[in-house]
C-alpha cells in the first residue's frame, strides 16, 4: 500500500491507496468552469482516489451552453467512499457524488468506462433491439385515443347526472342553537 498525504481545508490526513490496479471511469457531465486540477482535487478531497490521467473534452449542449466530459484513470484510496465507487464500477453501475457542500444537487456522475469496441457493441445491440421490437402503428394509437375519449365522455355523463340530481339534506329537523 502507498501512503498519500492529503490536505482538506487546514486539516492534514493520510489516506491509504488500495493495492489495486488503475481504474477507468467516464464522467459525462462536468461544468465548464471546472478544470482538470479542480477534478483532481475533488477526487482527493472526497477520498475517492488519486487521479493518474484525465482526458477532458468540451462540448456545447442544445441550449448553446458549454460543458465538459472526461475519461479518468485513477488509483482508488482505501476508504469507504472509494470502496463503494470501485464496487459500483465493477458492477457497471453509475455513481453520483455530490461535491458542493452548498448545493447538494451539484454532483459528478461517475460511470464505468467503456472502450470504443464495447461502445460500438452496445450501440449495435440497441439498433438490433429496435429493429426487433414492434413499432406502434398509427391505427393502434388512434384506437387508444378513441378509447380514452369514450371513457372521458362516460365519466362526464356520470358527473352531469350527479350534478342534476336533487340534493337532500341530512338534517331532518332544523338546527337549534343553544346559548
Amino acid at each position: 500500500m502507498i501512503f498519500c498525504l492529503s490536505i482538506v481545508g487546514r486539516v492534514k490526513h493520510t489516506v491509504l491507496i488500495m493495492n489495486t490496479s488503475l481504474l477507468f471511469a467516464f464522467i459525462p457531465f462536468i461544468r465548464a468552469n471546472v478544470s482538470q486540477h479542480d477534478l483532481v482535487q475533488k477526487f482527493d478531497t472526497l477520498e475517492l482516489g488519486k487521479i493518474r490521467h484525465i482526458d477532458m473534452h468540451q462540448k456545447i449542449n442544445e441550449c448553446n451552453k458549454a460543458y465538459q466530459f472526461a475519461f479518468v484513470q485513477f488509483e482508488p484510496y482505501n476508504t469507504v467512499q472509494s470502496s463503494r465507487l470501485v464496487e459500483n464500477l465493477s458492477k457497471e453501475i453509475s455513481t453520483r457524488v455530490a461535491y458542493d457542500s452548498v448545493n447538494p444537487y451539484v454532483y459528478l456522475e461517475i460511470k464505468p468506462y467503456l472502450s470504443i469496441e464495447q461502445r460500438t457493441t452496445v450501440q449495435s445491440l440497441c439498433r438490433e433491439l429496435l429493429e426487433v421490437l414492434p413499432r406502434p402503428s398509427h391505427n393502434r394509437i388512434h384506437t387508444a385515443f378513441d378509447t380514452l375519449n369514450e371513457e372521458y365522455d362516460e365519466i362526464q355523463k356520470e358527473i352531469n347526472e350527479l350534478m342534476a340530481a336533487p340534493v337532500y339534506s341530512i338534517w331532518t329537523t332544523p338546527l337549534l342553537f343553544v346559548q
